[in-house]
């Protein structure tokens, strides 16, 4: 019972927190922000993300002067997916060449969200409704957009991430022995059950099917005992474009994951015992969108989003 009570105690004053501070609150006096304009070249667009260490970037039509959608890796793996079924790699690498953000929208999934103008909210309301939309789109971010007075247009004035949430939260709260006392187990954060796993010798290309058929953004890579090794993640795939390698998604991950950078900060993982304190100091620390739940034999059983991880925080 006292866990229970202690949950109830924790989601009250989380939720009570979040409705009364909205966006603007988490924005420094000065910040840096990347807007993608809807014409910008694909290739283009990827190498903006990765030099400024970005998961996604609102889109900008120049035309309209309005937000017309995000970008995100989760794009990038619906669109390779979709060349390596339906074109050569020579038709593929032709096209792409030419190929812009605004000529998604006729290759995407139509419920492909990030691509949607109407994922937005407004900086002045409660980070407790932007909470509730993130997870409701399933989405690492959502920009927040204000209108211009006097011209009635949009202002894109952040991209609010899941990661500032919980960051901010986490400074904020004063009753940090709660979040202490609390396992991933007690909150059950995080999911379980029909994991999908690969070996180093699994082709990329199926491990981009399970991307997009089971909307995951990481996979583990075990090896012949089922101990984790290393692990695939979404953001990955922005390798072979800027290599040039989409000829190769039949390459093995174990050359696959050697194309990443010399910063790329390693595999995350932690355990069902491990304190909600403990894993927001890390995810604070090392800047990291999940983690992979082992067992006491390394064995991968579970994964946890920062989306599962502010689910189990609020009513």
């Amino acid at each position: 019972m006292e866990i229970q009570e202690t949950k109830a105690e924790l989601l009250d004053l989380i939720t009570f927190f979040l409705k009364q501070h909205n966006g603007y609150e988490l924005l420094p006096v000065s910040h840096r922000l990347i807007i993608l304009d809807s014409n910008i070249l694909l290739a283009k667009a990827l190498a903006a993300l990765s030099q400024n260490g970005e998961e996604a970037s609102p889109i900008w039509n120049s035309e309209s002067g309005a937000y017309v959608g995000l970008f995100t890796y989760r794009c990038l793996a619906d669109l390779m997916l979709y060349y390596y079924k339906n074109f050569s790699f020579e038709e593929a690498m032709e096209d792409i060449k030419q190929l812009t953000l605004e000529d998604l929208k006729d290759i995407l999934p139509k419920d492909n969200l990030t691509l949607n103008p109407k994922v937005r909210s407004s900086p002045m309301v409660s980070l407790y409704r932007v909470s509730k939309q993130l997870l409701e789109t399933s989405l690492n971010s959502v920009p927040l957009v204000d209108i211009d007075t006097s011209t009635k247009r949009d202002v894109v004035v952040a991209n609010l991430t899941t990661y500032q949430v919980l960051q901010f939260m986490a400074s904020n709260i004063k009753e940090k022995e709660l979040l202490s006392y609390l396992t991933l187990e007690h909150m059950n954060i995080g999911t379980y059950g029909g994991l999908s796993v690969v070996n180093m010798k699994t082709p990329v290309i199926e491990i981009i099917s399970l991307f997009v058929d089971n909307d995951v953004s990481v996979v583990p890579i075990i090896d012949e005992s089922g101990t984790l090794i290393n692990a695939f993640d979404r953001s990955d795939l922005k390798n072979f474009i800027r290599h040039g390698m989409l000829n190769n998604l039949e390459m093995p991950v174990e050359e696959a994951i050697q194309l990443r950078s010399s910063d790329y900060s390693g595999v995350h993982t932690c355990k069902r015992k491990d304190n909600l304190w403990s894993v927001l100091t890390t995810v604070r620390n090392e800047f990291i969108y999940r983690l992979i739940v082992i067992d006491d034999d390394t064995k991968p059983i579970g994964i946890i989003t920062l989306s599962d991880i502010l689910k189990s925080l609020i009513k």
